[in-house]
């Protein structure tokens, strides 16, 4: 008896880390599979109270279900903010962290937001947030618990450290039959990195911008598998849109995100390539 039960429990923490599934840009580990079953998970709205209505406050909102899963999000222009887990991986001590810069940070349970109107209120007192411990926790908390860590974008010249070769032109890249390696376009500003296998692309591609700054920018995660899209995807311009999601054999499918220049959600779910739902939001 003892024995199943100790089976249970690992098989529950074994599930729950493989399925907590952030919902907002840039999204946990990308080496994390994404389930297509969601019949566990679960989007609650809550909403930020206390705060002037006619200004934008972007609050950092961290998820902890426990010390190794967690997720990220902020509020909209309205205040409001998203959560989407899966619920049989919430604990008695999963809890939820808020920081703004000039309010008092908020510590609330999973369980008693869940079970309460969802509606938190921030207020002023001796223990204000200043900026910089705002820009630090947005900053840490989006690395820890985002699918893109910040610092893969900024110091991406790790992936350059690792033996790969450098091809000088795009027909070598079509002619590499296996190996990892890197190309600099000088025309277009762009650094693309990434590995073949049997002539195929296999594994993670990545397509840096180098034209705006000494340190490449992340524009686009590509994971092929025999030349076929078949996991994470992720594109963006830095400035007007940023879209993330999953392939399965070169078709869409899962739920499906586009966050455009104002900061609006765009989300839908795909299954074997097709559109199935949509929905809207804010970051």
């Amino acid at each position: 008896m003892k024995k199943t039960y100790y089976i249970l429990i690992l098989f529950l923490f074994i599930s729950c880390n493989s399925k907590l599934i952030p919902l907002v840009y840039p999204p946990v580990s990308l080496k994390k599979d994404y389930s297509e079953d969601t019949r566990n998970f679960k989007e609650y709205k809550g909403k930020i109270e206390g705060l002037p209505k006619d200004r934008y406050y972007k609050a950092a909102i961290k998820i902890l279900l426990d010390s190794t899963l967690c997720s990220f999000t902020s509020s909209d222009m309205d205040h409001n903010f998203y959560i989407y887990l899966d619920t049989t991986c919430i604990r008695r001590d999963s809890y939820i962290e808020i920081i703004l810069n000039d309010y008092s940070p908020k510590t609330i349970l999973l369980n008693d937001f869940i079970n309460s109107d969802k509606n938190i209120t921030l207020i002023k007192d001796k223990n204000i947030i200043t900026k910089d411990t705002y820009d630090n926790f947005y900053r840490t908390s989006l690395s820890e618990c985002g699918t893109i860590s910040d610092r893969d974008i900024i110091y991406s010249t790790k992936y350059l450290t690792e033996d790969r070769i450098h091809l000088s032109n795009i027909e070598e890249i079509n002619q590499l039959k296996n190996g990892d390696f890197y190309y600099e376009d000088n025309k277009t500003h762009v650094l693309v990195i990434g590995s073949k296998l049997n002539s195929n692309k296999n594994g993670e591609w990545r397509t840096y911008l180098l034209k705006y700054s000494d340190d490449p920018v992340l524009k686009k995660i590509e994971t092929y598998s025999n030349n076929y899209l078949d996991g994470y995807y992720y594109e963006t311009d830095n400035s007007n849109f940023t879209k993330q999601g999953y392939y399965k054999k070169n078709k869409k499918y899962g739920y499906w995100e586009e966050i455009d220049w104002k900061g609006n959600i765009h989300k839908e779910y795909y299954k074997n390539g097709k559109k199935k739902t949509k929905r809207r939001g804010n970051l």
